[in-house]
């Protein structure tokens, strides 16, 4: 993960077939092959892996039928592996390696702490530095550049912050180390929270306090601490914008409510596109092109915009009922894997997983709600390792405990044992 964000910038473009990404997550599918299986898998697991693939088969069978935009057609495809096909191997591999070993999940979290660290750097050195790894778009209704890190939009870097924020916490949670390790990690955090301040993204602020407050506040059959942890937060956060507010960029961000407008807009706009083709949609990447050639909608006086800014207007629109059908599904086995976590969990560690998990879950529904985050590859493949940490987590919570080694047998009726008695 870390190696994939250093590289990005020369080796992440869509408009190549080989990049580092797909080199080094296709080259893991191989640990599918030598890694042994899990002693048992949960159903909500599986599930998880099932919808995953399904949505991935739904999406590349309507880009099959597609026509080629941007002068490519194998521009949809570059698009689809990176934002389905390879967080669906990783998603199996992580699963794979957290089930048949328990401490893997710590270093899995750890590159994500790693990348987070990058991506905050980045971030923080593009806003006070001035230095643009890769795209610079200016945003008139801020006045300022949108930080994109590495990226070539700023929206997969909010929100791959954010999940990396999450990995961050959990990490520092179930690591027991020295406390000069544990003061490292703070400022990891803190230099992340920076970062998704200075993306100016609503969405990114919510997202950053819902992972703070689940991954320290969110335990099964421990209310009062969740109230505690919210109550602090909250206040953090009172006291921070009080101060905030007086910036200009601020107080245009949470009092803007024009790009709202344009977003209503944009998703009754998405609701007539997908009337055209109600089945499967007007067809991969093709969102914009017909849009485009609507009448705007206005709304309070806000003209919409050629964009979906919601994953499920963009699948609603590009691939019908199927498509939005097969997303839900996804999204059902998200909500069915953390469900079945929860009744799982033994330990702290297992706890504070199912903490950062449904954090993560819900700033990634947040983000897709209000942007179209499916397309985006980085951010994807950053949810979908938290994913398998909790399906493999899941696994081997479900798997039959071994009896020790010269355990005795319990007798009843006669001497005979136990099984044989009943």
């Amino acid at each position: 993960a870390p190696l994939a964000v250093l590289t990005y910038p020369f080796m992440g473009a869509t408009t190549t077939n080989v990049n580092f990404g797909r080199i080094w997550i296709i080259g893991m599918f191989a640990l599918l092959l030598i890694l042994p299986r899990a002693r048992a898998s949960a159903r909500a697991s599986s599930w998880m892996l099932v919808a995953l693939a399904l949505l991935a088969a739904v999406v590349a069978v309507r880009t099959a039928t597609t026509p080629g935009t941007k002068g490519d057609y194998a521009y949809g495809f570059r698009v689809w592996a990176d934002s389905l096909l390879l967080p669906l191997i990783l998603f199996a591999v992580v699963r794979r390696v957290v089930a048949v070993r328990a401490a893997a999940a710590e270093w899995v979290a750890l590159t994500l702490v790693v990348a987070g660290l990058l991506l905050a750097v980045a971030g923080l050195a593009e806003e006070l530095l001035g230095v643009h790894l890769n795209q610079v778009r200016f945003d008139p209704a801020i006045g300022t550049v949108r930080l994109a890190g590495p990226y070539d939009a700023p929206e997969p870097y909010g929100l791959a912050l954010v999940l990396c924020l999450a990995g961050t916490l959990f990490w520092l949670q179930i690591r027991r180390r020295a406390r000069d390790v544990h003061f490292a990690v703070i400022a990891i955090v803190v230099l992340e929270l920076a970062a998704i301040f200075f993306t100016f993204f609503r969405v990114a602020w919510l997202g950053a306090f819902v992972v703070v407050v689940t991954s320290l506040g969110l335990r099964p059959k421990h209310f009062s601490r969740m109230l505690g942890v919210l109550a602090i937060a909250a206040l953090v956060v009172g006291l921070s914008y009080t101060q905030l507010e007086k910036t200009s960029v601020v107080s245009n961000r949470v009092g803007n409510t024009q790009n709202v407008f344009a977003r209503v807009g944009a998703w009754e706009q998405g609701i007539e596109i997908f009337k055209q083709n109600p089945a499967f949609g007007v067809g991969v990447n093709q969102y914009t092109v017909v849009a485009s050639s609507l009448p705007y909608l206005n709304v309070s006086g806000t003209n919409s915009v050629p964009y979906p800014h919601s994953s499920f207007v963009l699948m609603l629109a590009e691939d019908g009922a199927v498509g939005l059908g097969a997303l839900l599904l996804a999204c059902g086995a998200v909500v069915a894997l953390l469900r079945s976590l929860r009744r799982r969990t033994r330990s702290a560690a297992d706890g504070a997983l199912l903490g950062t998990l449904v954090g993560a879950a819900v700033a990634y529904l947040a983000f897709s709600l209000t942007l179209a985050m499916l397309p985006f590859g980085p951010s994807n493949q950053f949810f979908a390792v938290l994913l398998g940490l909790g399906a493999g987590t899941l696994d081997r919570l479900s798997a039959p405990r071994r009896r020790r080694a010269g355990a005795l047998v319990p007798r009843v009726g006669g001497g005979l044992p136990a099984g044989v008695a009943a």
